[in-house]
């Protein structure tokens, strides 16, 4: 594996992207030759070397080791795979600090529901990155530390951090307040839906429900949501367990 600051590629991957970078300049300049000499309207040729290019970008970061990885616990929720294969990644001692960074923010989120203890250590030894790409992630993540922790003041603070973006905004708005507020939130169940064809992600929204109704003591609804969540979290040692309870009422 070869370290960069934007992401992890392989060494096939690293001389596709050499040779891609040859040939987008190769074509470049043969396109303002063809042009000169035919006529052909340039902004034609550039439209081709930008869709080339944009393509190009979007195959490379999908296939990088690090996407694949995510890609596939997200559809499975395998976790003792997942472990294999980002702690492979996170074995290289010449990864740049913010991949690093990046790698173990997403480490602590597939052990989150897990291991509470391991997803504290990790967080809480992870460096803050320089790169905004990874920085933003680094800060959703910290939010995610802070309701877990129950620091509604640290939470707050990256909450509004993100008042420009609407989107991420509004997301971990929901999630302060399911989490850390008795407040109501009209039409739940049909905001967080569980029937994706992604594992994880419907294990994620159960468990959303699961504490939603939890946090504001709806022991029907509770139960409910723990017998659906049971079956998809053999490999989540601590939220099997807390489901385990809230069915047997202890």
């Amino acid at each position: 594996m070869k370290p960069y600051k934007n992401g992890i590629y392989s060494k096939k991957q690293n001389t596709f992207k050499i040779v891609l970078i040859i040939f987008l300049i190769i074509l470049a300049i043969s396109s303002g030759v063809i042009s000169a000499f035919t006529g052909f309207p340039l902004w034609i040729l550039l439209l081709i070397i930008g869709s080339v290019t944009f393509i190009s970008l979007i195959l490379f970061g999908i296939n990088n080791p690090a996407s694949v990885i995510f890609r596939k616990f997200n559809k499975t929720a395998d976790l003792l795979q997942f472990r294999k294969e980002i702690d492979y990644l996170l074995s290289d001692n010449n990864l740049n600090p913010d991949t690093l960074s990046f790698l173990r923010m997403q480490k602590a989120n597939a052990v989150l529901l897990d291991n509470k203890k391991e997803y504290y250590e990790i967080i809480e030894n992870t460096k803050k990155p320089v790169t905004m790409q990874f920085n933003n992630n680094y800060k959703i993540g910290m939010f995610t530390y802070y309701i877990h922790k129950k620091d509604k003041n640290q939470a707050l603070r990256l909450l509004n951090d993100f008042s420009q973006n609407k989107n991420i905004y509004e997301l971990l708005k929901r999630d302060y307040t399911i989490y850390l507020t008795e407040e109501k939130i009209d039409n739940i169940e049909s905001i967080i839906t569980y029937n994706s064809k992604k594992k994880y992600n419907n294990i994620v929204s159960l468990k959303q429900l699961l504490t939603y109704y939890t946090v504001r003591n709806d022991q029907e609804n509770k139960i409910k949501y723990a017998k659906l969540l049971l079956p998809l979290v053999d490999q989540f040692k601590e939220t099997k367990e807390e489901c385990e309870k809230i069915i047997k009422g202890e």
